[in-house]
């Protein structure tokens, strides 16, 4: 294997008043990927250990705010998800904007040009390798930032010595720096740091203050204690001298590589290093990409790029600890928004797999973090097809301990697809486990375990074999585990069960079954009212204890399966009996124990539906209409000001859609996104929204404002089905089809935006004569969503349409604020004949449940009786004139919007408002069971 090492030949600090064991170690790979597959190359260090900091040291290292700051909007790392591999770009590239006091381009690279690093450290040498198994040396990159900047203090300054609050990488880098500096050090570090770790920096010669059972509390003692003694507070990453030291690392790839770099793949964390390698290689060779990787479940620069801002994580995945950070740096975020290419993801199993690697090539063993970035590089490679270039990973860290080398060891085959864990119900019969292995076949398994359990009618096997799998099955009334040869063969063995009439489910990329259920046995219990969840459990004395406090006397724990992982945290999976009208209380106590936590399950229940799927017009549009050249879009200011960003997505609404409202009920932790939008092509397994503003049952309707027409949603959705097909496996992706929710809201715009007003149209036809024409078109969408596999299918009734306040203006000739009797006469007439259509169709197609939502009744309620539904006014709308705008739709120059649109049934002349639509969302849960039943 070919490969281009960056490495030192003995030791990166000079020798002056150091040893070799003084050493803290990093690694930077290089990826060649040639004509089959990219080949892999490294440069690693000496023990390659402790390098990115833990998730303690940077869950919430961020400059102090000032008072006038707002908080961070907190969001969680599910609602941006992309397929590994997939780049997530950054559509601010090159924006950024210097403000005040901060550092440009330019005067990075003179900074990153003259630091003080290279006091302390060799330059590291990239040079090429044939095989991964050559000696490497090469010492911690968070050195480089700690020591750059205290170089820099005046001697006063380090005459009062400096503090940091940190359990990992940074600690030894100020250590060892003060140590260099001759200037005291004090290290505060939370109790639940692992001995070795605090241990090491005493050796450095920091005095280590154990304080606080988490990081933050740490870190409030080391600010009050610099505040107090005068000593200076030295940041982990978010600091322009920190970031500067971190720079040299890209000056050193880029000084020493020959030949061209496709591209530089570097680990995020709080942002100190790829804001560092951003600022010097983008100002040397701005054609180089530079690409972060993260995580999936702790993305917070992914989503702080998304959201345009920096925002806080709800919870951070611990797993690659050293990049587990729930807010990046103010400084690193500002230099990343602007210089950095985007960002891959990629999941614990890849990570693992990197790992299993590297060991095999090298005999060194990195830690999760300091495989990421090698992790993310041959996801890139393989999605993209990349061949024929050069490509390097920062990659640092081999803090690995026996505990977690023991859940790596486990989930390197799955990353790599060599086992597979599946799920089969057998009937328990005389001869069923005979007959289950003889379908399984001569396949080599590598686990197996087996349970009876006298008081259910289905056996649990769980197994795993050999190859590009691992198994779980479940039989009545047992447990048992295995493993694969190929994929092929994989395929085989399920079709094979499933000819038996073996239910059987592939559960490979199930985390809660990797991480708990395989270590179960004897299958579910039959347990009323039981609450599934994961909590992450500190590995101090007396966890346990506080959580089993915190808890009702009338809950019962009904499971409880604890793993520890070698980390400042434990996975600990709970089952509680809970009535479901006591879930809020759960969640109240559950908050306030300060432990990170995760439903698996609402009462007795999985995810209600698999995928949520959405066709139509304005009503549902969350955006797509943002990437059409029509005039039709609400990507400006005042919408979106009560959405959850406070910032306006192409909803036409000043928040949540009843569509939204309606994702919320069943479950998802996020919304469809915008088909056309760049987050569908990352976040789409469990659906995507396809609407478009203007749209209709009329094609035409759609045609003359340059939206997307149903027929063309319905191409898009075929699209979506064999890009869901290519991800998760025809099989899976088919029952996702069968199981989703597909929602239908359209025929308003056909009436209110063409048929009235078009005398092309209403001089031929009738109103009834054109809702004939709409039901045709209503009639083979439905059909041709049936031919596509689909089986539940919502969708809405026309609302009062001559109640709308544009349609009042328009077309009310003088009545004052009263509806339009007319047009809601001929709404009511579409309905019936919408409902009587919907019967034929079910009639007509075997196993299809179709369901009318009448939003016609609900929503006249609150028009008609505003103060009984809780509103202040129904015939105006909140945003501009409340009538109709001059400008079609009001905006941010509209006068006249209302400060509360929360107390207005409507938003705009033609949409609900947000207090609306939640309303309409709760009657169309309660009309829709038939759906989720």
């Amino acid at each position: 294997m070919e490969a281009l090492r960056y490495a030192p030949a003995q030791s990166s600090f000079r020798q002056s008043k150091f040893t070799k064991n003084d050493a803290v170690p990093t690694l930077s790979t290089a990826v060649n990927c040639y004509r089959r597959k990219p080949l892999i190359c490294a440069a690693l260090s000496k023990s390659a250990a402790d390098v990115l900091p833990s998730v303690e040291e940077i869950q919430r290292i961020t400059p102090p705010a000032s008072a006038a700051a707002p908080p961070l909007m907190k969001v969680s790392s599910s609602s941006l998800q992309c397929e590994s591999g997939y780049l997530f770009p950054n559509e601010n590239l090159g924006d950024g904007a210097v403000s005040e006091g901060t550092l440009n381009a330019m005067e990075y690279l003179t900074n990153i040009l003259a630091s003080k690093v290279y006091d302390v450290a060799y330059e590291s040498p990239l040079q090429l390798a044939t095989k991964l198994s050559e000696k490497w040396g090469v010492f911690s990159f968070k050195l480089r930032g700690a020591y750059n900047m205290m170089a820099k203090l005046p001697k006063e300054q380090l005459e009062r010595g400096v503090i940091c609050s940190s359990a990992g990488n940074h600690a030894q880098g100020v250590a060892l720096s003060a140590q260099r500096l001759g200037c005291n050090a004090v290290i505060a570090m939370p109790v639940t740091t692992p001995e070795i770790k605090w241990r090491s920096v005493e050796r450095l010669g920091a005095t280590v203050v154990l304080i606080g059972d988490s990081y933050d509390e740490a870190q409030t003692y080391a600010k009050k204690r610099a505040e107090e003694e005068g000593r200076t507070f030295i940041p982990p990453f978010d600091h322009p001298d920190i970031i500067t030291g971190q720079g040299t690392v890209g000056m050193e790839i880029v000084k020493q590589m020959k030949g061209p770099i496709e591209a530089i793949f570097v680990p995020v964390g709080g942002g100190g290093l790829i804001a560092g390698i951003a600022a010097y290689v983008k100002r040397v060779c701005p054609e180089v990409k530079i690409i972060g990787v993260e995580p999936f479940d702790a993305n917070a620069m992914a989503l702080s790029l998304h959201h345009g801002q920096r925002v806080m994580l709800d919870q951070v995945g611990g797993f690659a600890d050293g990049v587990a950070v729930k807010v990046v740096g103010e400084e690193t975020f500002r230099l990343c928004r602007e210089l950095i290419d985007g960002v891959v993801f990629v999941g614990r199993d890849a990570i693992c797999a990197s790992i299993k690697d590297m060991f095999e090539e090298k005999r060194s063993i990195l830690e999760p973090a300091g495989a990421l970035a090698l992790a993310g590089a041959e996801a890139y490679c393989k999605y993209y097809g990349l061949k024929g270039a050069n490509v390097v990973a920062i990659t640092s860290g081999a803090n690995m301990n026996f505990d977690r080398l023991r859940l790596v060891t486990e989930l390197a085959d799955v990353g790599r697809r060599r086992e597979a864990v599946l799920a089969t119900y057998m009937p328990e019969e005389r001869g069923s486990f005979k007959q289950f292995c003889e379908l399984v076949g001569p396949m080599n398994i590598t686990e197996f375990k087996y349970r009876y359990n006298s008081d259910k009618d289905k056996a649990l096997v769980l197994y795993r074999q050999e190859i590009y799998s691992m198994y779980l099955i479940h039989f009545r009334k047992n447990k048992a585990c295995v493993g694969l040869h190929t994929e092929l063969e994989l395929d085989g063995m399920i079709e094979r069960m499933k000819s038996a009439q073996l239910q059987t489910i592939n559960l490979t990329e199930n985390d809660l079954v990797k991480d708990h259920l395989r270590h179960l046995m004897g299958g579910r219990s039959n347990v009323k009212n039981e609450l599934l969840c994961r909590f992450v459990f500190p590995e101090r004395p007396g966890a346990l204890m506080k959580f089993l406090d915190g808890l009702s006397p009338r809950w019962n724990i009904s499971l409880f399966h604890y793993r520890g992982q070698g980390e400042t945290g434990a996975n600990v999976l709970v089952g509680i009996q809970i009535a479901y009208n006591e879930l809020d209380e759960f969640r109240d106590r559950a908050n306030s124990l300060g432990y990170e936590y995760e439903l698996e399950t609402i009462v007795n229940g999985a995810p209600l539906v698999p995928a949520l799927c959405i066709f139509g017009d304005s009503v549902v549009d969350v955006g797509n209409n943002n990437n059409l050249q029509t005039l039709i879009k609400a990507n400006f200011p005042p919408y979106g000001r009560d959405f959850v960003t406070h910032r306006p997505t192409g909803r036409f609404c000043n928040g949540k859609l009843a569509t939204d409202f309606t994702a919320e009920y069943l479950g998802f932790t996020s919304y469809p996104p915008a088909y056309l939008s760049q987050e569908a092509k990352c976040s789409f397994l469990t659906g995507v929204n396809f609407a478009s503003a203007s749209s209709g049952y009329y094609n035409q309707t759609a045609e003359l404002y340059k939206a997307v027409t149903l027929t063309q949603q319905l191409e898009y959705y075929r699209a979506w089905q064999k890009k869901v097909m290519n991800s998760i496996g025809k099989a899976k992706a088919n029952a996702t089809f069968s199981g989703g929710i597909h929602l239908i809201s359209a025929g308003s715009s056909d009436f209110v935006q063409n048929y009235y007003i078009n005398p092309f149209l209403n001089t031929v036809y009738s109103p009834d004569k054109f809702s004939d024409i709409l039901m045709r078109s209503y009639s083979s969408l439905i059909q041709n969503l049936y031919r596509l596999g689909v089986r539940r299918i919502g969708v809405t009734s026309l609302p009062p349409t001559g109640c709308l306040p544009a349609a009042i203006t328009f077309f009310g000739f003088g009545s004052g604020s009263k509806c339009v009797a007319r047009l809601n006469r001929d709404a009511v007439s579409f309905n019936n004949k919408l409902n009587n259509t919907s019967q034929y169709l079910k009639a007509r197609l075997p196993g299809l449940k179709l369901v009318v939502f009448d939003i016609y009744q609900p929503l006249l309620d609150m028009i008609m009786k505003p103060t009984d539904n809780g509103f202040f006014e129904s015939r105006k709308a909140c945003c501009g004139t409340g009538l109709f705008e001059t400008s079609f739709l009001c905006n941010k120059g509209s006068i006249g919007t209302c400060s509360n649109a929360s107390q207005y049934v409507f938003w705009d002349g033609f949409h609900p408002s947000e207090a609306a639509n939640e309303k309409l969302a709760q009657n169309l849960l309660t009309q829709g069971f038939d759906l989720i039943s």
